[in-house]
């Protein structure tokens, strides 16, 4: 649930938030200055984070409740591929999403397997 709030929030802060902000100034010693956000409009691949996030969700859940290593295998894997894209875009976005990608590590990791029925 926390990595799925932090890609939503980074969403919201791609859309709203303040990414450059540039000061020009005047003859007269006035500046302005704007501040723009990281997209300029809605993207689809903003939402590549939140779409990770649910999948490693859907995994897990399925890891959880029927006790697939497959998918335990699978959500660990993308988890880790997250982290790893992360740190290659270290010097632009990768800063952003390195939350998303370590709570993802961690659930993958902390997520138990179903328990034992009673028959």
């Amino acid at each position: 649930m926390g990595a799925l709030i932090a890609s939503l929030a980074f969403v919201a802060w791609a859309l709203g938030g303040s990414a450059t902000t540039s000061c020009t100034g005047s003859s007269d010693g006035a500046s302005t200055c704007t501040s723009t956000p990281l997209a300029e409009s809605f993207s689809p691949f903003l939402l590549i984070p939140t779409a990770v996030t649910l999948i490693v969700w859907l995994l897990l859940r399925l890891y959880c409740t029927t006790g697939s290593r497959a998918a335990h295998a699978a959500a660990i894997a993308i988890a880790a591929l997250c982290c790893v894209v992360c740190v290659l875009a270290m010097l632009s976005i990768g800063v952003l999403l390195a939350p998303v990608a370590l709570l993802l590590i961690i659930a993958a990791v902390k997520t138990p397997p179903p328990a034992p029925r009673n028959a």
